[in-house]
């Protein structure tokens, strides 16, 4: 059985790990200035401050991985029947759902049919299986797209899926706990992240991943923002958005990779 109050005060402590991590680097940044500006400290002695200082920031920051590693547990392991942790078919029930969406893909069906098809069925686990799979078999589908037709598939992907958890599955233990779970990926992945560059910032180890780990959280944040903008406006059906932007985002994908 599902305990929404764990899954929503799992939810609601992700976002502060990333402020957390920031006044973690500040607090270093400023105790380290603090050793470097203390004349009457030899330089070896600001060597071993500083040192202790890094040392217990890295240690703070491996606290926190450890601590957003919990919270997306306490999300993953509340997942409600038939998605999940306390139905022992789980398993086998999404590895047909998987078998499905499969068979549909590889027959040729669009996948934004697919998800719809889905929703039309009020069918989580294929949801689910979409979510797991799809992905890499977008990377391995576009890989004669330029980069702009590339980006725009998984986008609209992205875009879908968001669309049918939070709007397909009304009043669903199944879709409630969906639309946690994608938020909750997102906010782990930003934090986890920002852990990763605050470290790396801390140990002085500045490498090529740097700037990339920072678009990286720039474009997290972004599909977070839309994923909880569509999860808030409860304005439109599944249907009628599917019908109008999505769709017409579909057709200037299709034709983009056409002419590339």
């Amino acid at each position: 059985m599902t305990n929404w109050d764990q899954v929503n005060t799992a939810l609601a402590a992700l976002p502060g790990y990333a402020e957390q991590v920031g006044a973690i680097r500040a607090e270093t940044d400023q105790a380290i200035a603090t050793i470097k500006a203390t004349e009457m400290f030899s330089d070896r002695y600001k060597d071993q401050e500083i040192t202790k200082a890094k040392e217990a920031a890295t240690s703070r920051l491996q606290t926190l991985r450890t601590s957003i590693g919990f919270q997306v547990d306490q999300i993953d392991r509340n997942r409600p029947a038939p998605l999940g942790s306390d139905d022992p078919m789980a398993e086998f029930k999404l590895s047909r759902a998987a078998t499905r969406v499969n068979r549909m893909l590889d027959g040729g069906v669009p996948v934004q049919t697919v998800i719809r098809a889905a929703v039309q069925a009020q069918d989580p686990l294929m949801v689910m299986a979409l979510r797991e799979d799809f992905p890499s078999r977008i990377w391995s589908q576009t890989l004669d797209m330029d980069q702009a037709s590339r980006d725009a598939t998984i986008e609209h992907f992205h875009q879908s899926l968001a669309l049918a958890v939070a709007t397909g599955f009304p009043g669903s233990d199944e879709g409630r706990w969906l639309a946690a779970k994608m938020q909750s990926d997102l906010l782990s992945q930003i934090a986890q992240t920002k852990v990763r560059m605050a470290t790396a910032a801390v140990q002085e180890d500045r490498s090529d991943s740097e700037m990339l780990d920072a678009i990286s959280v720039s474009l997290l944040q972004r599909d977070l923002a839309k994923l909880q903008t569509l999860i808030a406006d409860g304005s439109l059906s599944f249907e009628t958005r599917q019908l109008s932007d999505l769709e017409a985002m579909s057709k200037r994908v299709t034709a983009a990779a056409e002419n590339g």
